[in-house]
């Protein structure tokens, strides 16, 4: 019995393993080093309106915490139609996390009302659209 599970234990860490996706969000390059993506991460925060409510530059950690924004502005990010939104704003938090040669980890989530529980929770559509929205804005600077 103790031969059995040892050959499988063998076989299982000798099979190639499944890349698994990241659950901390999306990574891309975002400048040359730590200062110059956290400068182009800012700035582009700002130009969306958003407020910064943390800096850590020694970690490279950019946040914007939970805010709310207009369901508008986040219909543009995700590359959605808008139309008849009105006064409608989201939570949105947006969370960088820049290595010190510039690769960037961006965890972006919109907050809503779980289907079933109706708990408050991310919203999984169209994340990857609006996480490539800031990644090209972030890239202009």
């Amino acid at each position: 019995m103790r031969v059995l599970l040892i050959c499988l234990l063998l076989v299982g860490c000798a099979t190639p393993q499944q890349k698994q996706i990241v659950a901390e969000g999306y990574q891309f390059k975002a400048g040359q080093d730590r200062e110059q993506a956290l400068e182009a991460i800012v700035n582009t925060l700002q130009d969306e309106n958003l407020n910064v409510t943390t800096i850590n530059e020694k970690f490279g950690i950019v946040s914007t915490g939970v805010q709310k924004v207009p369901a508008a502005q986040v219909l543009k990010w995700r590359g959605d139609p808008i139309f008849g939104v009105g006064e409608t704003t989201w939570n949105v938090e947006i969370n960088f996390n820049v290595k010190k040669d510039g690769t960037t980890r961006v965890k972006y989530c919109v907050y809503g009302p779980d289907a079933v529980s109706g708990a408050m929770s991310c919203i999984p559509y169209k994340i990857e659209e609006s996480i490539f929205y800031f990644r090209d804005k972030i890239a202009s600077y």
